[in-house]
């Protein structure tokens, strides 16, 4: 490692969109677990391979790194635990917090009195010291008060090559000076820079409060989508203008989808029924921007009501642009919506016949995006494309009639 000391081993559980990443750069300079609890995942990494094709396989194939299932992890010794576990909800959403208990049950087996718990799921204001640090020492039998643990929100952002972890601010807290000092000396190695929180608590609620403001913003946007429609002007004109304000807070209407934005405010949601406290603008942009989905399926059933037999292809049902995960997707949840009302076909690798169709939807952006609109403007029949918050940059010619939502 040319010439630096190991000085910490460090066991990560959870190595998704923020455990491999976090892995694989703090590898560089400690000695590095990584554990999950899917075996084809642990496999995978196992030969280099990120499904999510986040990180390359000579950052994963690092010899100082290593894979494990849960149960294969035996006979170590660890300085550092990093929890990185999803923190979802569940059909009514209402959180989940399951895998993150399990994970802190996981950890105990191997925690001693000397280590560091660092958490990373998003959680409610109070987990980390109330759940995470309880299981800790109900399991390990280390008494309460002698257990250091942290809470280091995570700021991946998937599918994003500019803000990587190497070039963003880290926040870190903890229950101790010693314990804050351990999560400093790893993290000021491979972030742009460490910023200490005064206390846990303000951390944890700091992640929910950054989504919750994009989903407030989103669904301030997604509001005017529907004025302009009144007033039948164009929002993207309305947001050009508005932009030449040194102030304007610059967002588009969209569909929020995805792991953190449209599931992070019902963690403090729920938290804050405990507490009596009746949320405005938080609660109604989550409900605003969960509708925005059928308010735009309803609007693409009228755009094409009036077209002969239809043959619809829906390209792009990822939850965001360049990323490959349908998980907790709104354009997969439009697609399921449309699909009830019209005959269409979801493109994958095997559809080769491009011009079958006269309506091409256009969801989240992929590699392909531009591939298959090269395919279908060499066609001669008439054909629509309806591009979802995105701008193809196509021009209306003699065969394609261009429609931006």
């Amino acid at each position: 490692m040319n010439g630096l000391k190991m000085k910490n081993k460090i066991c990560i559980i959870g190595l998704g969109y923020v455990g491999l990443p976090l892995a694989t750069s703090l590898a560089n300079n400690n000695h590095v677990v990584g554990v999950d609890i899917s075996k084809k995942r642990i496999e995978n990494l196992k030969k280099g391979y990120d499904q999510n094709q986040e990180i390359s396989k000579k950052s994963i194939l690092n010899k100082n790194l290593k894979f494990y299932e849960n149960e294969d992890l035996k006979n170590n010794n660890f300085d550092i635990f990093i929890i990185t576990v999803p923190t979802p909800v569940n059909k009514i959403k209402k959180p989940d917090l399951s895998a993150l208990i399990n994970a802190c049950k996981f950890v105990s087996k191997f925690f001693k009195k000397k280590n560091l718990l660092i958490i990373e799921s998003t959680v409610s204001p109070g987990t980390t010291e109330n759940i995470c640090k309880k299981i800790i020492s109900n399991y390990s039998k280390i008494k309460n008060n002698d257990i250091q643990i942290c809470f280091s929100p995570e700021r991946i952002n998937p599918g994003d090559k500019k803000n990587t972890l190497n070039k963003i601010n880290k926040v870190i807290s903890g229950n101790s000076k010693a314990a804050i000092k351990k999560a400093y000396t790893i993290y000021k190695k491979i972030v742009k820079k460490v910023f200490i929180a005064d206390n846990i608590k303000s951390a944890e609620i700091s992640k929910i409060f950054e989504n919750a403001q994009r989903d407030v913003n989103i669904s301030l946007m997604n509001e005017l989508l529907k004025i302009c429609e009144l007033y039948n002007i164009d929002y993207n004109e309305v947001l050009r203008i508005c932009s030449t304000k040194w102030n304007f807070s610059y967002f588009k209407p969209g569909l929020v989808g995805g792991h953190c934005v449209p599931v992070d405010p019902y963690y403090l949601l729920e938290d804050l029924k405990k507490k009596k406290f009746k949320s405005q603008i938080i609660k109604n942009s989550r409900d605003y921007n969960e509708k925005f989905v059928k308010f735009i399926a309803e609007k693409i059933i009228v755009l094409t009501k009036k077209i002969k037999n239809k043959k619809i292809l829906f390209c792009g049902i990822n939850f965001k642009n360049n990323v490959l995960d349908t998980r907790n997707s709104k354009y997969f949840d439009l697609y399921k919506i449309l699909k009830m009302k019209n005959k269409i076909t979801l493109y994958q690798k095997n559809i080769t016949n491009l011009q079958n169709y006269n309506i091409y939807i256009f969801g989240s952006y992929n590699l392909k995006t531009n591939y298959l609109i090269n395919k279908i403007r060499k066609g001669k029949n008439k054909k629509i494309v309806i591009s979802l918050f995105n701008d193809l940059k196509l021009k209306n010619t003699n065969n394609l009639e261009y429609l931006r939502i």
